[in-house]
């Protein structure tokens, strides 16, 4: 197969957004923490950013009460620099101080959990490739996993070149990392 074919099938399944805008907002509710990462993870796809769990905090009882998340890069680096010159490390950093920020809570009485401070400022382009180039979003389906581990029992010595290929034409939708 040709390079530049890979690289427009990598730019069509891109392009297969769901048509609808995901939006966060004050207020918003959900019932579970699984369910605010799962609607997290498709609306940091779609913006195209990576998010991280800041805070988790816990009430009396060890039950998850508050989420914090953040974007990835979002801390504003402070360098740690001795005065002896042979010391200092010439390194760069990834933290570029992005404000988004996301505080969610479950409310005690209703047991709702509802999004309460919300940051959605962005303070450089977002990366429309999110998809292919965030770690976060490279996970493989339960379907490919169980082939995977199919193909490694029935013939051992498969190649994982030979095993990419059977799961690219099986799996013609998804993108395979």
């Amino acid at each position: 197969m040709d390079e530049k074919d890979d690289l427009s099938d990598a730019s069509d399944f891109i392009n297969e957004e769901n048509d609808t805008n995901l939006s966060l907002q004050k207020g918003q509710t959900f019932e579970t923490f699984e369910e605010v990462e799962k609607y997290l993870m498709q609306y940091c796809e779609q913006k195209g950013f990576k998010y991280r769990k800041k805070r988790v905090e816990y009430d009396d009882n060890k039950v998850i009460c508050k989420h914090t998340y953040e974007y990835t890069k979002a801390a504003q680096y402070q360098p740690r620099k001795d005065n002896d010159l042979k010391k200092h490390c010439q390194r760069n950093s990834g933290s570029i101080g992005y404000q988004w920020y996301i505080n969610v809570t479950c409310l005690k009485l209703t047991e709702i959990i509802k999004i309460f401070t919300i940051i959605d400022e962005y303070n450089h382009p977002l990366n429309s490739n999110i998809k292919i180039h965030g770690v976060q979003f490279h996970k493989f389906l339960k379907e490919i996993k169980s082939d995977v581990l199919e193909y490694f029992t029935v013939i051992p010595t498969m190649r994982a070149q030979t095993i990419f290929r059977l799961l690219n034409n099986k799996y013609s939708d998804t993108y395979i990392h």
